[in-house]
């Protein structure tokens, strides 16, 4: 029996219908709206995509472009940010109903895609991508997640019923927003090769036109950025140049466990489902896209975060796995994995986090034209108005070249854990220009709680005044 006949005869016993898709789809928004209220701040990573769209509303694609993130869902939220702005909302909660809508939009394709390989089973894994944590946590941080989980599940869709251009063009919005996205048309094209010309042109045409933007826009012919960033700073196993293979054989340890801490339940069936289907054409599709992208992961920087775009093709798998086993067995593993993603989906960001925006609005609204604020808080440089930093972790030397830039007013530095020892290099080093910010009681109670320190720039001829004797 071939694909085609195979899948004709799964969709001939399949239960799903429109109507039990709309309640996945209605659940999910609900679901991920009520997670959102209980999020306090963006991601670390997604103040800048925040700041990119934010600069793409004012027209200012070269500053957006000059960031090392694909600009794909900066783009797809800006109507959403400019929708939270209009109605005096800040940026933030504009990208949080982006992501609640792409988010639970995601589900639609996803089964679509699930209902291939287990009818019977498809209620059970709908509840577990609904309520899946990660996908859930990372929307509410306004990160990248689900927008590429829905391009990467409408680019699966069509690839598996064999519309190539549609399954090609979606593929390629994927990849605008995370460039691993095109490990699904490798995968496609490796399943039917006659179609490669359908499945990578788009991509192809995206890479260029990227190139050209960013090009236009006085930098480089740099389609992938984050390329050149994890080259520059040496922060992956592959630099462009040479390979780090001790860290490049941490990542493939460390990949497994990454894959089930990002996925939970559903991570779990998906190694079942890679197991007993790695000989079947069938399921050829989703495990390759998997193998690929983690090549991709393992090459650069591996966090559990980079798996949840994949979630489309996970739960094609674990559907495979999960219609194998008893009805039995199927609701003693559905059980406590829905126990735990409910649980895992309300236990949020920390509340000592909104600290970083009262802190960071205070130090906006002493800053002066041509002012700005650093440190290692990219969270407070944001919310404070600035641009924020750079995705990656700081060391004194750094944060104590940018502080001695002449526009630089304020430094934020967290003091706890590994970071003790670097605020107190640098504050030992800028000892005589900054000291200590005289706050209001509330914003110096919310930087105690969040264990922060911030230093003001001395007013040099202030200090000049002082020390003169008073002749009069």
């Amino acid at each position: 029996m071939n694909l085609r006949e195979s899948s004709a005869v799964d969709l001939q016993n399949q239960w799903i219908d429109t109507r039990w898709l709309r309640r996945f789809v209605w659940i999910a928004f609900a679901w991920r709206m009520l997670i959102s209220s209980l999020t306090v701040v963006p991601g670390r990573d997604a103040v800048n995509y925040l700041w990119m769209s934010e600069r793409f509303l004012d027209g200012d694609s070269a500053s957006a472009l000059g960031e090392v993130f694909p600009p794909g869902w900066s783009l797809l939220m800006a109507p959403f940010v400019s929708l939270a702005q209009w109605i005096g909302l800040e940026a933030f909660r504009g990208a949080q109903l982006a992501n609640a809508i792409l988010g639970a939009l995601s589900v639609w394709p996803i089964l679509r895609c699930a209902e291939r390989f287990g009818p019977s089973v498809l209620r059970l894994i709908g509840w577990l991508l609904v309520f899946a944590p990660l996908s859930v946590k990372f929307g509410a941080e306004a990160l990248s997640e689900p927008s590429a989980q829905l391009f990467l599940g409408l680019g699966l869709w069509a690839g598996l019923g064999g519309r190539s251009l549609a399954a090609g063009l979606f593929t390629a919005v994927a990849f605008a927003i995370r460039p691993e996205a095109l490990a699904l048309g490798l995968a496609l094209t490796l399943a039917r090769p006659k179609a490669a010309p359908w499945l990578l042109l788009p991509s192809a045409l995206v890479v260029v036109a990227l190139g050209y933007w960013r090009q236009s826009c006085g930098y480089g012919f740099e389609p992938i950025p984050k390329f050149g960033f994890h080259d520059r700073y040496d922060l992956g196993a592959f630099t462009g140049e040479s390979i780090d293979w001790s860290l490049l054989a941490n990542n493939v340890w460390r990949l497994p466990f990454l894959f089930v801490e990002a996925l939970q339940g559903l991570g779990v069936l998906a190694l079942c489902g890679v197991y007993l289907g790695f000989r079947r054409r069938r399921v050829r599709v989703p495990i390759t896209a998997l193998l690929f992208a983690s090549v991709a992961i393992c090459g650069f920087i591996a966090k559990r975060r980079f798996f949840v775009p994949w979630l489309p093709a996970v739960v094609v798998l674990a559907t495979y796995a999960l219609r194998r086993l008893p009805a039995t067995w199927r609701l003693a593993i559905f059980t406590p994995a829905m126990i735990f993603s409910v649980l895992a989906g309300l236990d949020p960001q920390p509340d000592d986090r909104w600290a970083e925006r009262t802190v960071g609005r205070h130090l906006g609204s002493l800053l002066e034209p041509g002012q700005t604020v650093t440190g290692d808080q990219t969270r407070v440089v944001y919310f404070a108005g600035c641009r924020p930093l750079p995705p990656r972790h700081y060391d004194a030397d750094e944060i104590v070249g940018w502080a001695r830039d002449e526009s630089v007013q304020f430094v934020v530095l967290t003091h706890y854990g590994r970071t003790e020892s670097i605020s107190e290099r640098v504050r030992e080093d800028l000892n005589g220009e900054f000291t200590t910010l005289p706050m209001p009681e509330d914003v110096r109670s919310a930087a105690e709680w969040r264990r922060l320190i911030i230093l003001r720039r001395i007013e040099k001829d202030i200090e000049e005044d002082a020390a003169e004797p008073d002749d009069r």
